[in-house]
């Protein structure tokens, strides 16, 4: 078993046996060190601020004791206290002396969770722990009192009081004190001190409007007697009797009483706190009631006796328009009318066109029709054209236009007009585009064909139609330009075919070309959406030219 320590002191409980070669260090740290502070030690605390004491423990290596061991008898507090200091003990059974040797206030001492005792300023007390907290068993200000207590150890400086006469405070300094003076004083402030002096006597008393008066206007009790009026709140009565009301009266802003008067066939009684009203008949009946006549077309009959009806009949006449409410209407013109204003009932308004007067067939159209739906035609046997895109080319390596086309038009003619290529002398590539985006497989069987050349090449099947030959790049406004159809773009059953023609000049033979090309977008169920240019090499355009698409009207 290894060495222990008591519960209330902490002191080593070696055992037999053990501790061999530390034996003298584990007595002295753990047993000799703690009895010596339990019985003649002194912790000393300075200043504010709260400490609480707990049991240390020592052993072979060091004591352990320190700055707020709870195994000293001595709790020693100096300095000065701007607010009681709190010192909290452990719960143990323990006897301390406790000695507030500091200025300014108290220190309380006490056990965790409970109120403790207070020690005052120059008291020494001894205090235990008694199961529950730390009570005070003595002090040096109770056992060693002779003399008279100053006002700094709680006491007054004085060994007599003169009866019945009040305490003024003095600071430090033995206090002062009131006598009670004449029968019916009063103590009063000036603002520094108190004095015993008379009441003031009242001179002047009013109740201004409220209809009381005083009885006196000198001291003593003052009583009021009279009715409170109306402008105060009040009723300006004193008596009433059974059933009777207060009405209101704009004659001197009154109240007056009055009761109700009962009439033929009705009892108003009136008692205690209460009016009764009751009719003195058992009803009435209709005799007869009856309408006839006919005025303005409406003619009114029947009779009512006990029961019946009258009735309202016939045709309103005899009236003028004029004489009914709501008797006309507006009538405003809208864009490209004229006329209107207010119409009166059976009258009529004319409202005439102010715009449009007639339409002008132009040059292949005809116009059938003069009013109600009028029909214009294309009369000149040729389709027309609707331009559905410009695009301008930019420094790029396209010049695209793939979401242009539209189930309107299922021919398109697509016009190129003045473009270069940036670099080199490559040649134009043309591709389509299906659902806006441009198709790079190889969807194209192309022909190609140029008039500097004889005849024409089929070029088999790729990913793109190639419009032009080489473009020579160098000779800065020396532009390409031309032309092409794409045709059936809208079908889901055949093919797409387009052509078209280029002229430019050739870089490469330094000549001018014109050059016909043709070929069919062979993915028969895909509906085109538009059209793309990109030079061989991936070079860029120039900004310079543009593209311009057409739908051709069937």
């Amino acid at each position: 078993m290894p060495t222990g320590a008591t519960g209330q002191l902490g002191l080593a409980l070696p055992v037999q046996g053990e501790l061999s070669g530390t034996w003298g260090d584990t007595v002295n740290n753990g047993l000799t060190q703690y009895t010596n502070i339990a019985i003649a030690g002194t912790l000393s605390f300075a200043g504010d601020g709260a400490i609480t004491l707990a049991n240390t423990t020592g052993d072979a290596t060091a004591s352990n004791i320190g700055s707020t061991t709870a195994q000293y008898m001595v709790i020693r507090v100096t300095g000065t206290l701007t607010t009681p200091k709190i010192i909290t003990a452990p719960s143990y059974s323990k006897l301390y002396l406790v000695d507030n040797a500091a200025t300014g206030s108290t220190v309380t001492f006490k056990a965790s969770g409970q109120t403790g005792v207070s020690v005052a300023v120059g008291e020494s007390a001894f205090v235990y722990y008694n199961g529950t907290d730390y009570i005070k068993v003595a002090s040096d200000l109770i056992t060693a009192l002779t003399g008279t207590l100053g006002v700094a150890n709680g006491g007054t400086g004085l060994t007599t009081l003169t009866a019945n006469n009040v305490i003024l405070g003095n600071g430090t300094s033995t206090p002062s004190f009131v006598a009670p003076g004449t029968n019916g004083n009063v103590l009063t402030s000036n603002g520094t001190t108190w004095a015993s002096t008379a009441p003031a006597a009242g001179t002047t008393f009013s109740a201004g409007t409220t209809g009381f008066t005083p009885s006196t206007a000198t001291s003593g009790a003052v009583t009021l007697a009279g009715t409170l009026a109306v402008a105060n709140g009040g009723t300006g009565q004193t008596t009433y009797t059974n059933g009777q009301l207060l009405i209101g009266n704009t004659t001197g802003n009154t109240l007056t009483k009055a009761t109700l008067t009962q009439g033929t066939g009705v009892t108003i009684t009136n008692g205690n706190g209460a009016i009764t009203i009751a009719a003195t008949g058992t009803g009435g009946t209709v005799t007869s009631v009856g309408g006839t006549g006919t005025v303005n077309g409406l003619s009114l009959s029947g009779t009512v006796t006990t029961s019946g009806n009258l009735t309202l009949g016939g045709t309103l006449s005899g009236v003028a328009n004029s004489a009914l409410t709501n008797s006309s209407v507006t009538v405003t013109a809208g864009t490209g009318m004229s006329g209107g204003g207010a119409v009166a009932l059976g009258s009529s308004v004319t409202l005439t066109n102010a715009g449009v007067t007639s339409i002008v067939a132009g040059t292949g159209i005809s116009i059938s029709g003069a009013t109600g739906a009028v029909t214009v035609t294309n009369s000149g046997g040729a389709p027309g054209m609707v331009l559905l895109a410009t695009v301008n080319a930019t420094v790029s390596t396209t010049l695209s236009s793939p979401s242009s086309f539209s189930a309107t038009y299922n021919n398109y003619l697509v016009v190129l007009n003045g473009i270069e290529a940036a670099s080199g002398s490559p040649r134009l590539h043309m591709r389509i585009a299906v659902g806006g985006s441009i198709i790079s497989t190889s969807n194209y069987l192309r022909v190609f064909g140029s008039s500097s050349v004889d005849g024409s090449s089929m070029q088999g099947t790729g990913n793109y139609v190639e419009v032009s030959q080489d473009v020579n790049s160098l000779n800065i406004g020396r532009t390409l330009s031309g032309s092409f159809y794409v045709l059936n773009a809208n079908s889901t059953t055949a093919e797409k075919p387009f052509y078209g023609q280029t002229v430019y000049y050739n870089g490469t033979d330094n000549t001018y070309q014109s050059v016909r090309s043709a070929g069919i977008f062979n993915t028969i169920a895909s509906v085109l959406s538009g059209v793309a240019f990109h030079w061989q090499g991936g070079q860029n355009f120039r900004a310079v030219g543009n593209m311009k698409i057409y739908g051709i009207l069937a």
